[in-house]
């Protein structure tokens, strides 16, 4: 049987720093359509303070969201669907309060921009103003190099 194994203790995983301006947020589902949500700032869990004051919630939804830009919140209580999308805490706020008295919200969080594929290089000499005067590439994130075709199959897909 697999054994969970909490990544904040492995160190054989490379870590990516959280990005500045995010912070996390958790959406837990109960029995009975019980349910909660939190939003906090930077490295918190709001996760597990959400099953500190109410234990036994299964975590639907987590991740990071924006502080101060815009976010994409999806909330979802039963058969009804709504999108909000606002800068920082406007829309999470809205759709949160938007929920109360209803069963079984599950909340999503998406940032519009989340700055994740930053350059792997800097700049190699002093004299440079910009990092990229000396790296060329042929075509960005083209993998399909060389005439190899690439089958969804070789990635465990139909």
């Amino acid at each position: 049987m697999p054994t969970a194994i909490n990544a904040a203790t492995r160190t054989d995983v490379p870590v990516t720093p959280e990005p500045p301006g995010f912070g996390h947020y958790c959406s837990l589902s109960y029995p009975g359509g019980g349910w909660s949500f939190a939003t906090t700032g930077s490295n918190t869990d709001p996760c597990g303070d959400l099953r500190k004051q109410a234990p036994g919630g299964t975590i639907e939804r987590a991740g990071l969201w924006s502080l101060s830009e815009a976010n994409n919140v999806l909330v979802r209580c039963g058969s009804e669907t709504r999108i909000y999308r606002d800068q920082g805490s406007k829309g999470t706020a809205q759709a949160y309060a938007e929920a109360q008295g209803k069963k079984s919200c599950i909340f999503t969080v998406s940032p519009a921009k989340l700055p994740i594929f930053g350059k792997p290089y800097g700049k190699t000499n002093a004299k440079q103003s910009n990092p990229d005067e000396d790296v060329t590439h042929t075509n960005g994130f083209d993998y399909a190099q060389f005439g190899k075709t690439l089958e969804p199959s070789m990635f465990g897909q139909p």
